[in-house]
C-alpha cells in the first residue's frame, strides 16, 4: 500500500509494484488498486482522485460565483465590510477624535479580507481568535523591537519567526496569528519611519478594529449570519447516498465507485459544516451537537451497503429491486424533511427482518429516520 501511495503521489505510473499475495479479502482491493494505477484509463479523469481539467474548474467557479446564493451573500458582506474599513483609513481623523492610533492603510482591510475568508471556520470565532493572538504577541514583540537594532540583527528574528508560522498555524488560528504578527512587525520596521512603539500600536488597534468590524456588520448585524444551514449539506448528503443505493447490487463497477466517490464527498462537507457550526455561540452550537448522531448513523449505513454490495458481487443473493428502490425514496423523503424543516413522513418499507443482505441496513435506516432532530 505504501508503494502504491508514493506512486500516486509523484504521478509515477511506470512504478514496480509486484503483486500483493495474502488473503483474498485484501488481495483483491489491492490488486484492483495497482491494476489502476499501473493501467490508467484515459477516458476516466478521476480514476485517481485528480482535479477535473481546468477549463471545467473554471466553468464551474464561474457559475457557482453568479448563480449561487451562498457566493452573493458571502460578496455583499464582504463588501460591506471592506467599505467600512476603508473609509476609516481614508478619513483617519474620525479616529483621532476618538483617540485611537493612525490606522495602516494596509492592515485594517487586510485584517477584514482574512478573518472574512470562508474557507477557515467561524468567522465569530475567527475574529476572537485574531485579536487575542494579536494582542499576545504585541507587546513581546514591541520589547524585541526596541532591545534589537533596526537592521541585519533583525533577520534571523524574523527568520525564526517565519519558521514558527507552519508549526503554530496547525494549532489554532490564534497561535498562528501570534507568529504572523511579530514577523510582520520585523518587516515593516524594517522599512518604517515610525518609531517602533508607534508601529506596533498602530496594528494592535488596526487588527482589533478590523475584528470589531467583522464582528459587528458582518456577523452581529449581518441579516441570516446566525443562521444555521447544516440541513443543506445533509440533504445532499442524504440524497446522495439514495443514488449510490440505487446502483450498489445492479449498477457497473465504474457508477458504483462514481456515487461512492460523490458520496463520501458530500459527507465530509456535512463534517466541515458541522464542525464549523459548533464554533459558533449558543444555540448554534447546541443544534450542531444534535446532528452528530445523524451523521455517524449516515456513515454506518455507507458502511453497511457498501458490505451488502460486496456481498452480492461475491455470490450471494441479490436484494429485492422493490426494496431497494424503498429504501432509496425512504432516503430522498428524508433529504426533503432535513432541508425543510419539517418531520419525515411514514416510511413505506418492507419487512426485511429476514434479509440477509439488506437487512441490516433497513435496520439502519429506522435508526438513522429517528435520529433526525426535527
Amino acid at each position: 500500500m505504501r508503494r502504491i501511495a508514493d506512486a500516486v503521489r509523484s504521478g509515477n505510473r511506470d512504478a514496480e509494484i509486484p503483486p500483493f499475495r495474502g488473503g483474498p479479502e485484501f488481495a483483491r482491493p489491492v490488486e484492483y488498486a495497482r491494476r489502476r494505477l499501473l493501467e490508467p484509463h484515459p477516458e476516466d479523469p478521476d480514476w485517481l482522485g485528480l482535479p477535473k481539467p481546468l477549463p471545467t474548474r473554471a466553468y464551474r467557479a464561474v457559475q457557482l460565483a453568479l448563480t449561487s446564493a451562498a457566493a452573493w451573500r458571502y460578496g455583499l458582506r464582504l463588501a460591506l465590510c471592506m467599505a467600512i474599513a476603508s473609509a476609516f483609513v481614508e478619513f483617519p481623523g474620525v479616529l483621532h477624535d476618538l483617540w485611537i492610533p493612525t490606522v495602516h492603510s494596509i492592515w485594517l482591510p487586510l485584517t477584514v479580507a482574512v478573518v472574512l475568508k470562508p474557507d477557515f471556520g467561524s468567522v465569530f470565532v475567527r475574529s476572537l481568535l485574531r485579536a487575542v493572538g494579536t494582542f499576545v504577541a504585541a507587546v513581546p514583540t514591541l520589547l524585541v523591537l526596541v532591545a534589537v537594532p533596526r537592521g541585519w540583527a533583525a533577520v534571523p528574528l524574523a527568520a525564526f519567526f517565519g519558521g514558527l508560522i507552519p508549526v503554530l498555524k496547525a494549532r489554532s488560528y490564534a497561535m498562528r496569528t501570534v507568529a504572523v504578527t511579530p514577523l510582520m512587525l520585523f518587516l515593516f520596521d524594517l522599512t518604517s519611519p515610525q518609531p517602533s512603539g508607534e508601529l506596533v500600536l498602530a496594528r494592535l488597534s488596526d487588527t482589533l478594529l478590523g475584528c470589531l468590524i467583522v464582528l459587528v456588520f458582518g456577523y452581529a448585524l449581518w441579516p441570516g449570519s446566525r443562521r444555521i444551514r447544516i440541513g443543506e449539506q445533509f440533504a445532499a448528503g442524504f440524497r446522495a447516498l439514495a443514488d449510490y443505493l440505487d446502483e450498489a447490487f445492479t449498477g457497473s463497477r465504474d457508477v458504483r465507485a462514481r456515487d461512492r466517490r460523490a458520496l463520501h464527498r458530500s459527507l465530509d462537507a456535512v463534517r466541515v459544516d458541522l464542525r464549523q457550526v459548533q464554533a459558533e455561540p449558543p444555540p448554534a452550537s447546541r443544534t450542531g451537537a444534535a446532528w452528530w448522531p445523524v451523521l455517524g448513523a449516515l456513515d454506518a449505513l455507507v458502511d453497511t451497503v457498501t458490505a451488502a454490495s460486496v456481498k452480492v458481487r461475491r455470490g450471494a443473493e441479490p436484494p429485492p429491486e422493490q426494496a431497494v428502490g424503498a429504501m432509496a425514496a425512504d432516503l430522498r423523503e428524508m433529504a426533503a424533511a432535513v432541508r425543510d424543516g419539517r418531520p419525515p413522513r411514514a416510511p413505506d418499507l418492507p419487512d426485511l427482518s429476514g434479509e440477509d443482505v439488506l437487512g441490516e441496513a433497513a435496520a439502519q435506516t429506522r435508526r438513522l429516520r429517528r435520529t433526525l432532530p426535527l
